[in-house]
């Protein structure tokens, strides 16, 4: 399903952390958002999940408005996995996992419902924790069951801010190829160059409230953004050699 994100501005005490902001991403798109320390990636996320209201400007799934969808619609196509929650959340395991088919459960549990966990907990491997809380759980067993609940949900659109953090090799190699195969779209804030050059297939960089776009990974992102700044170098020692000739005319 495809994201539009149209013109957006979000701020906080009277500063635009995102200003004018625009861009899409397409089924089959996996996009990662770049940008220095608190320049607004996780509050573009929290925009584009509802958490936060834009200020003005409209955010699109499938060219509608997500401002006219009830949270059960919202929640049947759109999955977040935060980066931070609470880890003394005391439910076990399984109880978490059935949070993930709320948008479909009208009175109790289907057996469509029931596949849909068994199928993440198997892909996940959780069988073993299934029955402890949560907050047992190591940094890395959490991040599973986190990313396990929004799987559940099956949803058409995946939201991941830094869901690489404390997963082993093993989780990370599921995930990597679970983006790869995954058949909507989904964008993601991650620190991990080396996850990033692996499933991205464009980069977004937010920078002082605005965004620019580059096709492809990491790698190629920084191929460009070296080109950039060395056709800035060169402008800028261009203006200054015709200052001085001017001033020697």
């Amino acid at each position: 399903m495809k994201i539009s994100v149209n013109n957006i501005y979000f701020s906080y005490n009277g500063v635009n952390v995102l200003d004018n902001v625009c861009f899409t991403v397409g089924d089959g798109e996996f996009v990662s958002i770049l940008g220095p320390n608190g320049s607004g990636k996780s509050t573009l996320i929290k925009c584009i999940i509802r958490i936060l209201r834009v200020k003005q400007g409209s955010i699109l799934f499938g060219g509608e408005n997500i401002n006219t969808f009830g949270l059960r619609r919202l929640s049947s196509l759109v999955s977040y996995v935060p980066q931070y929650t609470n880890n003394k959340n005391i439910s076990s395991v399984y109880e978490i996992l059935e949070l993930g088919r709320c948008p479909y459960i009208t009175w109790k549990l289907k057996t469509s419902d029931r596949e849909a966990i068994d199928k993440v907990i198997e892909d996940l491997h959780l069988k073993p924790f299934l029955r402890k809380s949560f907050s047992q759980l190591s940094g890395g067993e959490q991040q599973k069951v986190k990313i396990g609940r929004a799987l559940v949900q099956d949803p058409k659109i995946l939201l991941l801010d830094e869901p690489t953090n404390n997963l082993d090799v093993e989780g990370l190699a599921w995930l990597e190829n679970f983006i790869k195969h995954f058949k909507g779209a989904v964008l993601f804030v991650s620190h991990d160059r080396r996850f990033i050059n692996a499933v991205a297939t464009k980069v977004i960089e937010l920078r002082n409230g605005v965004t620019t776009q580059y096709g492809g990974n990491y790698d190629f992102y920084k191929e460009q953004k070296a080109l950039e700044q060395a056709a800035a170098q060169e402008k800028y020692e261009k203006q200054q050699q015709e200052k001085k000739r001017l001033k020697k005319a």
